[in-house]
């Protein structure tokens, strides 16, 4: 966790160093997905652009505690652009890795720290998103699309699958990006 925490600073800085050096790039941070909510926003120029979130969720289950943990990275590319609102296509994948502990019991590991259960999920989506631009700085968006989900769930002699499904994100709760003013 530290190592991923380490490389998505590293990342955000590097990032900010480049598009101070990108002429008509500007960068921003707001909420584009609900698995990954802490997002940075990045528009190299005024087609394309890059959207890349994490996300941690601790819940508690009684006996048990579930972790998750989520990247994501998307690339929003503009097919209308208007003067107040975007039309945006943006291929997106996530992945997500989820942890269950037991607090005892026959074969828990609690104690050692080790999860009992691991897991990880990975979906790759094509989304149709709308960016409406508040002010100059401020947007707020929502998207739908389809996608596909590959879950290699916990637990012995348990199947992964796949998964085909239509997807509508922000669409009863809005994202938000603030970029930085120029």
């Amino acid at each position: 966790m530290k190592k991923v925490f380490f490389l998505v600073v590293a990342f955000c800085l590097v990032a900010s160093s480049a598009m101070a050096a990108m002429p008509g790039g500007k960068m921003g941070f707001g909420f584009r997905l609900s698995d990954t909510p802490l997002s940075l926003i990045m528009r190299f120029n005024e087609k394309v652009g890059g959207v890349f979130g994490i996300g941690f969720s601790s819940i508690d289950l009684g006996d048990e505690t579930g972790t998750n943990f989520a990247l994501s990275a998307g690339l929003p590319i503009t097919v209308i652009p208007t003067e107040k609102a975007n039309l945006n296509v943006m291929p997106l994948i996530r992945y997500t890795s989820y942890d269950v502990r037991t607090s005892g019991g026959l074969g828990s590991s609690a104690q050692d720290g080790d999860p009992d259960f691991t897991g990880s999920m990975i979906d790759i989506a094509l989304l149709l998103e709308v960016e409406a631009f508040i002010s100059e700085n401020f947007s707020v968006s929502a998207a739908h699309g389809f996608g596909i989900s590959m879950d290699s769930p916990p637990g012995e002699g348990v199947d992964s699958s796949t998964n085909l499904s239509t997807l509508g994100n922000n669409w009863t709760g809005f994202g938000f990006t603030f970029y930085l003013p120029q």
